[in-house]
């Protein structure tokens, strides 16, 4: 792309403020996020739970996810105040903050409906609430990380931020009775008082309402039942929404150009404002769009395509995940509808087009005469051609664009732990809109000299992946029961090296209080401060490991845009605007990395041929949206 003509100095002034440092606030290091809803089991269901990577043995904190609604009822003949519970589908956390977004499935009433709220609404802080959409959560990691490690002496806390822990007027148990509310229990039962909830306002929010596609398992327009579903973070204000049900109803207008009705859908999840009340009036049947009630933001749902992993037949998608890399964004997604022994399908859906359809799409590999999948092998290092893979999960690393595959045990004969399949991909544009592939890996879970509470197979389903010191963690649900060591309804952690193929981390019962209901995308590491090694780079747009000419074309390409319809890319500083914040981000980084190879000399920022500030105020500054 040529430079605007306008663009044709840069004065010293800006150069030097390209360079203004940021002070980083703890917390600092590696985290991962669990999201837990289920319910009757433990202490801290329906929330997120928070981990230290670098020691698994017990979670820091959860945070409480809040009640949806809430009703007065006779206990043991005593009136007491209880609540219903949230649907969380899935989770995503936007790594430059910790920010947790989590994805509430709205499923009690006909799409657009108006809750009908209980008689202790207003006691409980619970905000209104819109039917059958997707409510949009935030969690905020950093606010209870500092609490708690400068109030709460490293003990585990669940944290509260709805409820009657802050009014006074709430109505206490009767004696003998446990305060089951934040348990998501919805009684008090027998047993002494739970000692470990701890109030502090404005850690959840309900940001968000938007649109989603009906559910067949009930009649349309009725009640709605369950969907799984796979959240990722693309930008400040856009995620990214693989939706899973059962079957959709989709809104026929809004993928009219698309060619699978029953196909599950990639949504865009895009902040329209920082303030409620900005969604237009919902269309009757339709699945795009938002809705306001009890938000504190204003967000809306966007159709941008359908898998369409196999022809003619809807996608069973177990997993997905989101990378940018070479300039090229999109989900790696499997599958597991092929006919048994014949192998899992892994695809790339490709994003260019956040605002609909067009231009998305499943993007060609350069093997198999440019193919659009890849049918998994049990171990294709031996066999790349059995094409026998059970597939549980797909990582990939935002650095080097490989994928990770979590390849399952539970279905061969005999039963064997799962293993990580790795595929290399050294280039995701070859020059003709294709993924080039390198070598194969694997490596097996080995349990054999560690010590182990269950006797089946480790559930491969439910794993993280931690790019920074390619340590694949297994989160195994036991099915037990064990009476000796605890088994059933408990977890264990078991870190594998990708490196060297060593578990460095075998903690056995370390949280009893989650159980990770549903499979896919409730687990997520995310790296916060200086010290995350190998971190992708700031300012590297593209995601080539360099921060160069490249990168400044995507900010100038788009300069002055809201976001969307400019590209979230273009958006480094997540403010929603592409601007003066985001050329410092891209300047402020100059050169650093490795430069492409081939590439010629790179100038300085100073004798580019940029931006005056005069040149800056000239080009019309747009208003960002409020």
């Amino acid at each position: 792309m040529r430079l605007p003509s306008v663009l044709t100095s840069i004065t010293a002034a800006l150069f030097a403020a390209s360079f203004a440092g940021t002070v980083l606030a703890a917390p600092t290091g590696g985290f991962i996020a669990v999201l837990d809803d289920d319910r009757n089991n433990g202490n801290s269901s329906n929330t997120v739970v928070y981990y230290d990577a670098s020691d698994m043995s017990s979670p820091l904190f959860a945070i409480f996810a809040g009640w949806k609604n809430s009703n007065t009822q006779i206990v043991i003949g005593t009136p007491v105040t209880t609540g219903t519970s949230r649907s969380l589908g899935s989770l995503t956390v936007d790594p430059n903050t910790g920010m947790t977004y989590v994805l509430e499935v709205d499923r009690d009433g006909p799409i657009g409906s108006v809750q009908v709220n209980g008689t202790n609404n207003a006691l409980f802080g619970v905000p209104d609430n819109t039917e059958g959409d997707y409510n949009i959560l935030t969690f905020d990691f950093v606010t209870a990380y500092n609490d708690w490690s400068a109030n709460q002496g490293g003990a585990y806390v669940t944290y509260v931020s709805q409820g009657t822990l802050a009014d006074p007027g709430a109505p206490a148990p009767a004696p003998g009775e446990h305060d089951l509310r934040v348990d998501n229990i919805q009684t008090y039962t027998a047993g002494p008082a739970n000692a470990n909830e701890v109030f502090l306002a404005g850690l959840v929010n309900k940001v968000g309402e938007v649109a989603r596609p009906e559910f067949n398992d009930f009649p349309p327009n009725g009640v709605h039942g369950y969907i799984d579903t796979t959240l990722d973070f693309i930008g400040g204000d856009t995620l990214v929404l693989l939706d899973r049900p059962n079957g959709a109803v989709n809104d026929a207008a809004a993928i009219a150009a698309l060619t699978d009705a029953e196909d599950p859908t990639v949504r865009i999840l895009n902040r329209l404002s920082t303030s409620p009340g900005g969604s237009a009036a919902n269309v009757p049947g339709s699945t795009e769009g938002g809705f306001d009630l009890g938000t504190t933001e204003t967000w809306e749902s966007t159709i941008i395509g359908q898998p369409l992993m196999d022809t003619g037949s809807p996608g069973e998608y177990v997993d997905a995940t989101l990378v940018t890399k070479d300039g090229v964004t999109g989900l790696w997604i499997v599958e597991n509808d092929q006919p048994a022994g014949t192998g899992d399908e892994v695809s790339f859906f490709e994003i260019t087009n956040l605002t609909g359809p067009a231009g998305n799409g499943l993007r060609q590999f350069n093997v198999g005469a440019g193919t659009t999948n890849f049918i998994l092998d049990d171990n294709p290092v031996l066999d790349p051609l059995s094409n026998d893979g059970d597939v549980n999960g797909v990582h990939v690393n935002p650095l080097t664009g490989d994928i990770f595959i979590i390849e399952s045990g539970n279905f061969d004969t005999p039963q064997d732990e799962p293993s990580v399949i790795i595929r290399e991909v050294t280039s995701y544009d070859n020059g003709v809109g294709q993924i080039e592939f390198g070598a194969w890996g694997y490596l097996q879970l080995d349990l054999t000299a560690l010590p182990d509470d269950d006797t089946f197979a480790v559930d491969g389903r439910r794993t993280v992946y931690d790019y920074v010191e390619n340590v694949m963690y297994f989160y195994d649900f036991d099915s037990g029961p064990d009476p000796a060591t605890g088994g059933d309804f408990e977890f264990d952690w078991y870190a594998l090296d990708l490196d060297t193929g060593v578990v460095t981390q075998a903690h056995l019962d370390a949280d009893e209080s989650t159980r990770g209901f549903g499979t896919e995308d409730h687990y997520e590491y995310f790296c916060l401060g200086a010290n995350c090694g190998a971190a992708p780079l700031v300012g590297d747009l593209d995601g080539d490991g360099f921060v160069g000419i490249n990168d400044l074309n995507i900010v100038l390409g788009n300069w002055n845009q809201n976001v969307p319809p400019g590209n979230p890319l273009a958006d480094p500083s997540g403010d929603g605007f592409v601007g003066i914040d985001d050329l410092n981000t891209v300047l402020g980084n100059w050169n650093a990395g490795t430069p492409p190879t081939g590439g010629s000399a790179i100038p300085e920022p100073a004798s580019l041929t940029l931006l005056t500030i005069a040149g800056l105020s000239a080009m019309g500054r747009r208003r960002k949206k409020a």
